[in-house]
């Protein structure tokens, strides 16, 4: 493991650098720096679902830990700098999100934003990018949480699980078709979010324009805010990772 006050890594330098798999959780963690004062918010902001995806950093630790699977979680908050967000997008370093005004965003001078970006954001990607270099991943699987429904919506997200693909369509449908076996679970295809090539990083950039294979699972945050959930869906996840190895690779 290697700390750092963006990312940990996980079973980075493995005698095996060739993996079947590698794992990403790219808002694991709500992490501010000091300097940013908790973003100018109370914390029932800055820790709902604006702030990270709840939920997702507990899964990720039993996943792999189940796995021993190379991994990558990142730690700072997402209001500091979103790490799945391309730079030049809007909601890289959001002014509002879901309806909540972020104080320490407004007005942000170009130096600042640089700072953010060398400071977190590009480290990141690096690290990413090197674990991907080494590791040489058949597939890169990169895990979310959303929420059951936002402020700035008036309807609810009935999904439990949506499964995010753009080019890989028969890895994709294999694991809508896996999910959707298991019973008793809503499972959104491409729901709900799409894979953006102009709004989303980690999926296009780390994987399929590097010819990987991605897989982008987002879990309904209710359903692991606490340990039992979060170890549930690990066991899921570990389970459907074993099913698209025996398919697959």
């Amino acid at each position: 493991m290697v700390p750092n006050p963006t990312f940990e890594i996980f079973n980075s330098e493995s005698k095996q650098n060739s993996a079947k798999f590698l794992l990403c959780a790219e808002h694991s963690g709500v992490h501010v720096p000091s300097h940013l004062n908790e973003m100018g918010l109370p914390p029932s902001e800055l820790h709902r679902h604006i702030g990270w995806d709840i939920g997702i950093d507990g899964t990720a630790r039993n996943l792999l830990r189940a796995t021993g699977l190379p991994t990558i979680l990142g730690q700072v908050s997402r209001l500091v700098v979103d790490l799945n967000r391309p730079v030049h997008s809007a909601e890289c370093i959001p002014e509002y999100s879901d309806n909540t005004c972020i104080p320490a965003n407004q007005g942000l001078s170009h130096g600042e934003r640089e700072r953010r970006l060398q400071t977190y954001y590009l480290p990141f990607h690096r690290a990413l990018n090197n674990l991907i270099k080494y590791h040489r991943p058949k597939i890169l699987l990169c895990l979310h949480s959303f929420t059951p429904q936002l402020r700035a919506q008036p309807y609810p997200r009935p999904w439990h699980c949506g499964v995010l693909f753009d080019r890989n369509v028969e890895l994709g449908n294999h694991c809508l078709n896996y999910l959707r076996a298991l019973g008793g679970l809503h499972v959104g295809e491409n729901q709900p979010y799409r894979v953006d090539h102009n709004d989303h990083r980690s999926v296009p950039l780390h994987g399929e324009l590097k010819g990987i294979p991605t897989l982008l699972l987002e879990i309904r945050n209710d359903l692991i805010e606490d340990r039992v959930g979060q170890e549930r869906w690990a066991s899921i996840i570990a389970s459907l990772v074993g099913s698209i190895e025996k398919q697959f690779l």
